[in-house]
């Protein structure tokens, strides 16, 4: 574990919007080191710096934030980063058409005691499985994908202000514990992360009489996907264009500012998209009430 004795805590602080209460998840110190990758001694200045606790605890998506802003290049969030690495690549390598293989799981929450029932995956397009397994409690689903990107941008001087105004007065945060933002507690805190950003960037484009809705996908580099939302804004009544708020606002920190303005109506190719009006969930009936479960997904270029 690394020492970091010159991080300026408070101005990291700045970049953070505290948890609000009774949203907290408190955690110890020894916790707090591993995801700052600090010593006792960063520890100590940290708490002197004006972090919220709780007697000698810490909240968890505070020190993952502050860690994301922290300038030190070793805590897990600024690894987690590198995740994205994606981006520095060259752009034509953000667009070219490429076939994957894909693996999508998901467990029920009742584990053994699942009675089965149905299991549906996310309506993955470009998608073709070709087995499904199934045991007590899990399902797996494997096959292709097809996938393309393709370069654009926003034309509309409306969205484009909306567009201009929110990412630069908006943060990337990681999520509370305890449930998403609402859209007006995103703008109020302005800080979000992909779900609650697009949803506020959502509600902003429709209140100003602009075409807008939710998307959903699994964004990926190497093996790693992870769940991902963001907006596509319709142009014209013609075209949907992709608007990708929190990936462009992590642009303009840790990638590079062709990428943010790529995020701008252009679509990614390690982007696997879910169809319109479907979320990333798979859908399982365990019992009569359907349950929405987030999916593992691996995936890997043929």
């Amino acid at each position: 574990m690394s020492s970091h004795g010159s991080t300026d805590w408070v101005k990291a602080l700045e970049h953070v919007s505290p948890t609000p209460d009774g949203h907290q998840k408190w955690v110890d110190a020894g916790y707090a080191r591993e995801i700052l990758r600090c010593s006792n001694e960063e520890i100590t200045r940290l708490r002197s710096s004006g972090i919220q606790t709780r007697g000698d605890a810490f909240d968890l998506s505070d020190l993952w934030n502050v860690g994301l802003y922290s300038g030190t290049g070793a805590s897990r969030p600024e690894l987690e980063m590198t995740f994205f690495g994606l981006v520095v690549s060259p752009r034509r390598d953000w667009i070219i058409e490429t076939e994957y293989s894909i693996a999508l799981e998901a467990a029920c929450p009742h584990g053994n005691e699942c009675v089965g029932g149905r299991w549906e995956p996310p309506q993955l397009m470009r998608a073709q499985w070709h087995d499904n397994e199934t045991a007590a409690g899990w399902v797996k689903w494997t096959g292709e994908i097809t996938i393309s990107g393709h370069p654009d941008t926003v034309r509309d001087p409306q969205a484009k202000k909306i567009w201009d105004t929110f990412v630069t007065d908006h943060s990337f945060h990681y999520p509370f514990m305890r449930g998403e933002q609402t859209p007006a507690l995103t703008r109020s805190r302005r800080v979000g992360n992909c779900v609650s950003l697009s949803a506020a960037l959502h509600e902003e484009l429709t209140g100003h009489g602009l075409s807008s809705r939710i998307r959903d996908g699994f964004l990926f580099s190497g093996r790693k996907a992870r769940i991902h939302r963001w907006v596509e804004f319709k142009e014209d009544d013609r075209d949907w264009k992709p608007l990708d708020p929190s990936m462009a606002i992590l642009a303009s920190r840790f990638f590079t500012p062709e990428y943010a303005r790529f995020c701008e109506g252009s679509s990614l190719n390690l982007l696997a998209r879910v169809a319109p009006g479907d979320t990333f969930h798979v859908h399982h009936w365990c019992t009569e009430d359907r349950i929405d479960l987030v999916p593992t997904v691996t995936i890997r270029k043929n």
